[in-house]
């Protein structure tokens, strides 16, 4: 599950925001969700917001967007 936002990189004067992705990493396996946030940490456009090794936990770590203004038909 990953949603885009916008922020500077980090170390440069920069014209326009760069898009990241927030992650949620969900495994069971301690060691493979431990390796898969460093490998997430070397990219500059990836954020990992979140962890859990329980798929019980990540739709209460899921915060959904709400669009502004009505919502369609």
């Amino acid at each position: 599950m990953a949603a885009t936002s916008l922020r500077p990189p980090g170390g440069r004067a920069a014209r326009r925001p760069v898009p990241v992705t927030r992650v949620l990493v969900a495994d069971d396996g301690h060691l493979i969700r431990a390796a898969l946030i460093e490998l997430l940490r070397t990219e500059g456009d990836v954020e990992t917001v979140a962890d859990t090794g329980d798929g019980r936990q990540v739709l209460p770590l899921v915060r959904w967007p709400v669009p502004a203004g009505p919502s369609p038909p």
